[in-house]
């Protein structure tokens, strides 16, 4: 298979401001018997602003989801460029430090893809191809524009005709 071409695709892009927040590790709750996120609340309202940005530039764009919710099923392609906070002391010039950008993809794919509610994706197996990066915002402010925020985009493929 060739490298695809990104820039022929049909794509959205969304902002979401404030500081990253990565899947992070899961924990046992010994008296429940249960598996927990560590960052939980902090990890649900970080998802919930993905999927929510992701919706409404869907709708600006007029891309068609499914109306019962399941999400789109289809290959998609994703992008995301997080900018973190930039320590008062970096000790490397590009951000070669925690949070993992693995684990920071990991989180936007689970929110586009969530196990519960609306999805935007049917599964985030639909993701074929990423584009990850991560660089120092360049204000350590929360909620500036240029402030710690991700850049997302998700890309369509066209259509095939029946023919």
């Amino acid at each position: 298979m060739k490298w695809i071409d990104w820039t022929a695709l049909d794509g959205i892009a969304f902002t979401v401001l404030g500081e990253p927040v990565s899947q992070g590790s899961m924990k046992i709750n010994h008296r429940a018997g249960s598996l927990y996120h560590v960052k939980s609340d902090e990890l649900l309202f970080w998802r919930s602003r993905i999927i929510q940005e992701a919706f409404l530039q869907a709708h600006a764009h007029r891309w068609i989801l499914p109306a019962d919710g399941t999400g789109l099923d289809e290959p998609v392609l994703l992008s995301a460029r997080f900018y973190l906070k930039k320590p008062l002391r970096p000790r490397f010039l590009y951000p070669a430090v925690k949070p993992d950008q693995d684990k920071l993809l990991r989180a936007v794919q689970d929110a586009l893809a969530p196990r519960k509610g609306q999805r935007f994706l049917f599964d985030d197996s639909r993701i074929i191809g990423s584009r990850v990066q991560k660089d120092y915002a360049a204000s350590r402010r929360v909620g500036d524009k240029d402030g710690p925020r991700l850049e997302c985009a998700v890309y369509r493929f066209p259509r095939r005709g029946n023919g």
